[in-house]
């Protein structure tokens, strides 16, 4: 071993600073590199949330679009509807009126034939024995859904006399096809 002087003390110290200072520096190096790469990363992360947050906000926007010219589409399809609806109410009122035309139409028919009627009754009446007996009886054929009431007002007559006419009692039903008796002889 060689001998401790002063200069040998200085040489281990030495080269443990050297030692140190070219580790330092290394690490310094090393750390550069390190914080460079750290950077450089959060640099591409950055770009890349930008593209797709932009890629997401153009998706959205698409979207919306097509949205809204859905919206515009239904929009105008209600307006057809509402229109058809329309169109339907009028022609529905009108076959209302027409169905009322065609009912007072029949009452009105109805009522000349009772008025028909009570002139021929009336006519009848004052004419001679011999003319009366001229005159033939009528019969009226029940049709479904026809009443006593209902035949009686057609012909003028009271549901009385219809059954006295056709021997029917008070209770008794009239059927389909049966063919009634509607004004006497000579009246």
């Amino acid at each position: 071993m060689s001998e401790y002087t002063p200069e040998n003390d200085k040489k281990p110290v030495e080269e443990t600073i050297n030692v140190l200072r070219y580790n330092l520096g290394a690490s310094s190096i090393k750390s550069d590199k390190s914080l460079v790469r750290y950077i450089g990363g959060l640099f591409f992360l950055t770009m890349l949330l930008t593209v797709y947050f932009s890629f997401q906000q153009y998706s959205l926007s698409e979207r919306f679009n097509e949205m809204a010219l859905n919206i515009t589409n239904l929009e105008l399809r209600i307006g057809g509807f509402e229109e058809q609806q329309a169109e339907l109410q009028a022609k529905s009122s009108n076959s209302v009126i027409g169905n009322e035309v065609e009912t007072l139409s029949s009452k009105v028919s109805a009522l000349e034939k009772r008025m028909t009627l009570s002139q021929a009754n009336k006519k009848s009446s004052t004419d001679s024995p011999k003319q009366s007996k001229a005159v033939k009886k009528r019969y009226h054929e029940v049709k479904k859904g026809e009443t006593l009431y209902r035949i009686s007002k057609q012909y003028g007559i009271t549901v009385d006399e219809l059954r006295r006419l056709n021997k029917l009692s008070p209770n008794q039903p009239i059927e389909v096809g049966q063919k009634l008796l509607v004004s006497k002889v000579g009246s």
